[in-house]
């Protein structure tokens, strides 16, 4: 039963620690006082489309900070996707190339290089995510990545702690003239503060030729959320399985074992315990080593997995994330143990409890 408990918290935690490092990675550094610009009808960024006119009317609309160059504070956001081998498997993923205008940078503080130097403005140069730079082959600094029109130089390394660090960082400008494009996909605007996400909305919701679609990056990044939310679905359901299997195996062992101290528990009732008694003794046993297995089971998963890099997605789209393996995944992991343990055991507690006084005890 220590053994299989541990395999079933094993599997448990790792399934969570996967959905809650995607997790982790999308929400990132998402905050309420930046928001995010689409076109009318999109859902997410590669589905919209700004053009020169919409961005002009988003830099005078009010709510918007300035950036330390006085200008607005608003970036253009420019999406291209590009087909990477990955290191291990060879598959084929979809990785972003986001190209970000001059004051992006100011807006996206955590944004930080860790490696060689930052792409420049007007030059066909890019900066890679630490996490895709792991992933993927042809990502290191001095490779060359190839875009429809041009092939695009890997100057730098950089970190974010967010899904940003699934791909590519490059200048919007150069991007939009090396793939022969006019419009940007977004706009990030950096509020003046929260409460001005109101007067921002209502400013870019007047009717006319150009219409907008305004989110809170918070409210933008659940969005995104919810369209990965397969993996986090897959793992609950995984872990059900997994569970109930336990449960299964629990009942076995412990019915097993109630059979075997047949003698013991008569013994036990013999000298005044009662029913109740003899179920919470049987158990408690279940529990004890269900919590002992638990502990094994997530700690093997936390030294084998906490920290690993994967990726989740398609040739479409993927994401680069870690697996975190947390105080409260093992805590999820050994309350699972818990209950895997109570359900399991307590019909053979109860046929316990039930055997009548005819075997002799062992003293």
């Amino acid at each position: 039963m220590f053994v299989g408990i541990a395999g079933v918290v094993g599997v448990i935690t790792g399934m969570l620690a996967l959905g809650s490092g995607l997790s982790k990675m999308l929400t990132g550094t998402a905050r309420d006082d930046r928001a995010v610009i689409l076109s009318e009808h999109a859902r997410f960024v590669n589905d919209s489309s700004l053009s020169p006119d919409h961005l002009g009317v988003i830099a005078t609309a009010p709510g918007i900070a300035s950036a330390t160059s006085g200008e607005p504070a608003v970036m253009k956001d420019v999406r291209v996707s590009v087909v990477l081998r990955g290191k291990t498997d060879a598959g084929l993923k979809g990785v972003v190339v986001r190209g970000l205008s001059p004051v992006g940078l100011e807006l996206r503080q955590d944004v930080r290089l860790v490696s060689g130097r930052m792409f420049r403005t007007g030059i066909h140069e890019v900066v890679v995510g630490r996490h895709a730079q792991a992933q993927f082959r042809g990502a290191a600094v001095g490779d060359r990545l190839r875009l429809p029109n041009v092939w695009m130089e890997i100057v730098g390394v950089f970190e974010s702690e967010d899904w940003l660090e699934s791909g590519f960082l490059a200048d919007a400008d150069t991007l939009l003239a090396a793939t022969g494009q006019r419009s940007a996909n977004a706009a990030v605007a950096q509020l003046e503060d929260p409460r001005a996400f109101v007067l921002l909305q209502e400013a870019l919701s007047i009717p006319g030729p150009l219409r907008f679609q305004v989110l809170r990056e918070t409210d933008y990044v659940d969005r995104l959320t919810d369209a990965f939310s397969l993996v986090e679905r897959v793992a609950v359901l995984v872990s059900a399985i997994v569970a109930i299997g336990g449960v299964f195996c629990t009942f076995n062992v412990m019915y097993a074992a109630v059979g075997a101290r047949e003698s013991e528990i008569v013994l036990y009732r013999v000298l005044g315990f009662g029913s109740a008694g003899v179920v919470a003794s049987v158990v408690l046993e279940s529990l004890l080593v269900a919590i002992s297995g638990a502990l094994v089971g997530a700690g093997l998963t936390w030294l084998l997995f906490n920290g690993a890099v994967v990726t989740t997605g398609s040739y479409d789209v993927s994401i680069v994330h870690g697996v975190t393996v947390s105080w409260g995944v093992v805590l999820q992991g050994v309350l699972c143990a818990m209950v895997v343990a109570t359900c399991g055991a307590a019909l053979p507690a109860v046929e316990a409890a039930r055997k009548p006084l005819t075997t002799r005890p062992s003293l």
